[in-house]
């Protein structure tokens, strides 16, 4: 570290209390120069402090708390009574809505006859080309 020159980061990290422990700048004299120059710059920023009156403080404290409150949506406050008119219109047509009499109308196949169709098919283990020669041994009455 003797033959290298400081970088700004170790420069500031010593400033700051945090920073290397050799005494580089006190042999580098362009590193010494560098440094007189930020403890000259912190001392000065030091000094200058703005002042900031009460009432700014207040008004910032006020305005931040203005943030902080919930407030409720607009987009939530035009939507209510379009959903619920949406809602009421649904409830009135479930309500209202008639369904067909299965025994009404014929041509509809229930869903009860296509699954036990279906079963049957299904559930018999000799093959359909079995059916007509059972049929010849089947008693008449």
């Amino acid at each position: 570290m003797e033959n290298q020159h400081w970088s700004k980061d170790e420069f500031l990290a010593a400033l700051y209390g945090a920073g290397p422990l050799d005494n580089h700048p006190d042999t580098c004299a362009e590193c010494k120069r560098r440094w007189d120059q930020l403890r000259k710059r912190r001392e000065v920023l030091r000094r200058v402090r703005p002042e900031v009156s009460q009432d700014f403080l207040a008004a910032q404290r006020r305005s931040i708390l203005a943030r902080l409150e919930p407030r409720p949506s607009v987009f939530r406050i035009k939507l209510a009574p379009l959903l619920a008119a949406t809602l009421l219109l649904c409830v009135i047509l479930t309500v209202i809505r008639k369904t067909p009499d299965p025994e009404m109308v014929p041509d509809i196949v229930m869903d009860s006859q296509i699954f036990e169709e279906v079963y049957s098919l299904a559930s018999s283990s000799e093959p359909q080309a079995v059916q007509p020669l059972r049929s010849l041994f089947e008693e008449s009455p």
